[in-house]
């Protein structure tokens, strides 16, 4: 899932030891415009705006199964070239 993350353009991936990624929107887009792109495929993200030290560009994901990463990487590359 990271690589393939890190293949987005505008997502920086930061590395993790946990089942799940800290992402860094690079772009104009927001994790919260970005978790609302998602909800309509039923993909929730975590935005991490709340998070001491970091804004409104960083978002979590979990990792899963292989089937729903791949679905995870889709909507997402949908969603990050609408932006542009």
């Amino acid at each position: 899932l990271g690589l393939g993350l890190a293949a987005l353009p505008g997502v920086k991936v930061y590395p993790g030891s946990a089942n799940y990624l800290m992402c860094e929107l690079t772009g104009g887009l927001t994790a919260a415009g970005l978790q609302q792109r998602l909800l309509p495929g039923k993909i929730l993200i975590r935005d991490c705006a709340s998070f001491y030290g970091l804004d409104g560009r960083f978002f979590r994901v979990a990792v899963r199964t292989v089937a729903e990463n791949e679905r995870l990487l889709e909507l997402l590359r949908c969603a990050t070239q609408e932006h542009g």
